[in-house]
C-alpha cells in the first residue's frame, strides 16, 4: 500500500512539474498572434511620432488619431489595451515570446524598406 501511495505521489510530482501554464485567455484577451502585430504597429506608430516631433511635424491630435486607428483595427480601446498588456506583463515568459516576435517582425519590415544601392 505504501509502494502505491507514493507511487502515485511520485506521479503527482511529475505531472505538476511538466505541465505547461496554459493562457486562461478571455475573450478581451488578444492572441498570442494579434498581440505581436499590436506591439509591433505601437513601435512604428512611436517611431513615426518622435521623428515627426523631431522634425515639427506632428499635428496637434495626430497622436491619438494613429493609435484609435489602431485600436479600431484590433477592436479594442485604450482600457482594453492596458488590459492586454496588464494580462502579458503577468506571464513574462510568454511576454518576452511576445516582444521577440514582435522585434524579429520589425526587422523583417526595416529589411524591406531598405534600397539596395
Amino acid at each position: 500500500m505504501k509502494k502505491i501511495i507514493w507511487l502515485i505521489l511520485i506521479l503527482l510530482a511529475f505531472l505538476s512539474c511538466n505541465k505547461k501554464e496554459k493562457l486562461n485567455v478571455r475573450k478581451d484577451v488578444l492572441t498570442h498572434k494579434d498581440m505581436v502585430k499590436l506591439i509591433a504597429e505601437v513601435h512604428i506608430i512611436e517611431a513615426l511620432v518622435e521623428e515627426r516631433r523631431n522634425t515639427g511635424q506632428l499635428k496637434p491630435g495626430e497622436l491619438k488619431l494613429f493609435y484609435d486607428q489602431l485600436f479600431a483595427k484590433y477592436k479594442i480601446n485604450n482600457d482594453l489595451f492596458y488590459k492586454n498588456i496588464n494580462f502579458y506583463l503577468e506571464r513574462p515568459k510568454e511576454f518576452l515570446k511576445i516582444y521577440d516576435e514582435a522585434i524579429t517582425e520589425l526587422s523583417k519590415k526595416q529589411g524591406a524598406a531598405v534600397v539596395p544601392r
